[in-house]
């Protein structure tokens, strides 16, 4: 068993009981972390009770993060040369997945080859932290890879920052209260997580441990992106609802991925009342392209002009809000029949 964890904490609260499951079964289990937590400054000044991060203290709180994780899977089973820690951005995942499809999904591809697991379980792509959609989006990346892992791992995804998301889980583990207290204390063990989040880590200890199936979700209601479609000329067409939310505001930037990994990723500004917009190619930070923009009754329709995305098979596809530590809305895909 495989676990992507998009930080230190999310293996417990996410995946804390089937790993625990795993180890007592004797499984083999591997835990991938892609970041080491480091760029979470509030919960950094509580824990050490200091105003001012160097980039020193940021260093070694990366560092205080790891050795947590480690407590926390041992309490749990699992031994340290099971862990893996690729040290990715904090709170960057997104944009290093926009610039950088190919060299991030193969490092992922590559924790797939070499361990070759049966059952890989990662975030879900309707978490609306960031780093965790983004994570959805890069294991599907890695599993389409042409020398990933076959046959196809059994593929569960956590939700760890979305309420409504929680209460729609089909799949899940039942725990004895036995296992919800050693899931307890794993997840305990998260101390520099702990001050502003006393009650909401721990809340995840109880005697159901919820998965979704791991899939892409389409572009459709209750997402922002209500529609994507090919019109005839083979252009990408993409309906966006703009609609306020208190926790994801300000100007908003549509972004769309090749599921090719032809190209980085692009962006198209959406603020503001041009009718044509510049496509700007993630990497270079240059327009590479245009898209036609429409608005009518809170509906933006944006045209990605060809030669742009005509004849790509899958794209992934999420609007972003320039404020906000949380998302409106993850990540959806768009493929053809």
């Amino acid at each position: 068993m495989l676990v992507v964890a998009p930080h230190p904490d999310d293996e417990s609260i996410g995946a804390g009981g089937v790993l625990l499951a795993a180890c007592r079964a004797n499984a083999g289990v591997r835990v991938v972390f892609l970041t080491s937590g480091e760029n979470n400054p509030w919960a950094q000044r509580a824990f050490e009770r200091r105003l001012f991060l160097t980039a020193r203290a940021r260093m070694a709180y990366a560092g205080h993060r790891e050795g947590e994780a480690l407590a926390a899977l041992a309490t749990l089973g699992v031994e340290p040369r099971s862990v893996v820690f690729l040290r990715l951005p904090d709170q960057g995942l997104t944009h290093l997945l926009l610039r950088d499809p190919a060299g991030l999904a193969q490092r992922l591809a590559d924790q797939l080859i070499s361990f070759a697991p049966t059952i890989l379980i990662a975030p879900s792509a309707d978490d609306l932290h960031p780093d965790h959609s983004a994570t959805a989006v890069l294991t599907q990346l890695a599993l389409l890879a042409p020398e990933a892992t076959s046959p196809t791992p059994t593929t569960l995804a956590f939700v760890v920052h979305n309420p409504s998301g929680r209460r729609r889980l089909p799949a899940g583990l039942a725990m004895t209260p036995a296992d919800v207290a050693r899931k307890r204390a794993a997840i305990l063990c998260h101390r520099s997580q702990l001050i502003w989040r006393r009650w909401f880590l721990p809340s995840f200890a109880t005697s159901w441990e919820g998965y979704q199936p791991f899939a892409m979700p389409r572009p459709g209601p209750p997402h922002p992106i209500a529609d994507a479609v090919r019109d005839e000329a083979g252009a990408l067409v993409a309906l966006v609802e703009l609609r306020f939310r208190a926790r994801a505001f300000g100007p908003p930037t549509l972004h769309l991925l090749p599921g090719s990994l032809s190209h980085p990723g692009l962006s198209v500004r959406l603020g503001g009342h041009a009718s044509v917009r510049a496509v700007v190619d993630r990497l270079t930070r240059l327009p590479v392209g245009r898209a036609t923009v429409a608005r009518r009754r809170g509906v933006v329709r944006v045209r990605i002009e060809p030669p742009l995305l005509v004849g790509e098979q899958r794209v992934f596809l999420k609007l972003e809000r320039q404020f906000g530590f949380f998302d409106e809305a993850g990540w959806v895909c768009r493929e053809r029949p």
